[in-house]
């Protein structure tokens, strides 16, 4: 989800959706739903289509994904619109104003074609990228993941910021990596 936010944020577009819940299950409570609403926003989601409903669980031409059942039939019915209003109001506020980011993370995409036959590597790197991203976000700052095509395109050096058309960045982290197209 942080790749298509930062691509929205590059092209100055307002809304980042996201299907939501369709992988949940039955067994998915309010809290998961919560949980997944509350993990999509902090990377940058602000439309929510929530996949919620079965149409049918027969035949050969059913729906093969499994979004949790909310229906009247849950003993929770009754309580689906207070999530719902807190869905559309975590819209409506990360909808709102301007998006800011104090860093760039570089995913270097020339990296993983010199690497795409040695799969622990490329495994290794993945692990290691997403955790880089976890421990920005963690020591409370908002970071965008560019790659070496969106850098050659749209970044500047200007004023001492890293700039592009919507967007100015103090810093550029770079993870591990074996080459780069900067």
């Amino acid at each position: 989800i942080k790749y298509a936010a930062s691509i929205a944020h590059l092209t100055g577009r307002a809304r980042v959706s996201c299907e939501s819940f369709a992988g949940s299950g039955w067994g998915a409570t309010f809290q998961d739903m919560l949980r997944v609403l509350n993990w999509e926003h902090i990377n940058g989601v602000n439309m929510q289509i929530p996949i919620s409903y079965k149409h049918s669980l027969r035949g050969d031409n059913r729906a093969r994904f499994y979004p949790p059942g909310l229906s009247y039939q849950q003993p929770w019915w009754d309580h689906a619109r207070g999530l719902a209003d807190y869905e559309a109001r975590l819209c409506t506020l990360g909808a709102a104003g301007t998006h800011v980011a104090q860093a760039i993370l570089f995913y270097p995409e020339v990296d993983l074609w010199v690497n795409c036959r040695d799969y622990k590597k490329l495994e290794q790197r993945s692990e290691q990228f997403n955790a880089l991203g976890n421990l920005i976000r963690q020591r409370g700052f908002d970071y965008d993941i560019l790659d070496d095509h969106a850098l050659a395109e749209n970044l500047r050096w200007e004023d001492g910021l890293f700039k592009t058309d919507y967007e100015s960045f103090e810093v550029m982290i770079l993870p591990a990596m074996d080459g780069a197209r900067l």
